[in-house]
C-alpha cells in the first residue's frame, strides 16, 4: 500500500473526506473576493451620496444667485408703480419724479350729470331765442351771448366748444 492511499484512508475514515486543494483556494479566495467588493461598494453609495448632496447644494446656491442678482441693481429699488383697487372709480397717472409713497385717495361721492329737463325741441336748429347764457364750473363763470347766429341747440352747442370752457 503506498503511502499516499494510507492518508486518504485515513482522512475518508476520519469522516473529513476527499481533500480538494482547488476548491479550498477558490473558497478562500472568494471570501476576500467578497470582503473587498463590499468595501468597494460601500465607499461608492458614498460617494455617490456625497456628489448628489455637492449638486443640490450648487442648485440652490446658482438659484440664490439669479434670485440675488437684481438687488445689486440700484433700479430694483428705485421702481415706481401705480394701481387703483378700482379703476372705473379713481384712475391716476405719475412721472418718473414722482415721490415714492402710498398714497391713499378717499371719493366721498361721485360726480352725476346734471341735466334740466324740458318739453323738448322739435329740432336741433329750431330757434330757442336770445338773452345769455352763464356757465358755471368750480369757481369758474362764464357768460355765452345767445343772438340770431346761434339760437338753437346746435348754435349753442358750438358756442360752449369755442369758448373753450367745455
Amino acid at each position: 500500500m503506498a503511502a499516499s492511499s494510507i492518508g486518504s484512508d485515513i482522512i475518508s475514515s476520519l469522516g473529513i473526506g476527499v481533500y480538494n486543494p482547488k476548491s479550498i483556494a477558490e473558497a478562500l479566495a472568494n471570501a476576500e473576493t467578497i470582503g473587498r467588493k463590499s468595501s468597494i461598494e460601500e465607499s461608492k453609495s458614498k460617494l455617490t451620496n456625497k456628489l448628489t448632496a455637492y449638486n443640490t447644494v450648487t442648485n440652490a446656491l446658482q438659484g440664490l444667485k439669479v434670485g440675488l442678482s437684481d438687488l445689486s441693481k440700484i433700479s430694483s429699488f428705485s421702481q415706481k408703480s401705480l394701481n387703483s383697487s378700482d379703476a372705473t372709480t379713481v384712475s391716476a397717472s405719475m412721472t418718473s419724479a414722482a415721490t415714492a409713497g402710498t398714497y391713499e385717495v378717499l371719493v366721498a361721492q361721485r360726480a352725476v350729470a346734471h341735466s334740466i329737463a324740458t318739453t323738448g325741441m322739435s329740432s336741433q336748429t329750431t330757434s330757442i331765442g336770445s338773452g345769455t347764457l352763464t356757465l358755471s364750473i368750480g369757481g369758474y363763470s362764464h357768460a355765452i351771448t345767445i343772438g340770431a347766429a346761434n339760437d338753437s341747440l346746435t348754435g349753442i352747442k358750438d358756442s360752449i366748444i369755442y369758448s373753450k370752457m367745455g
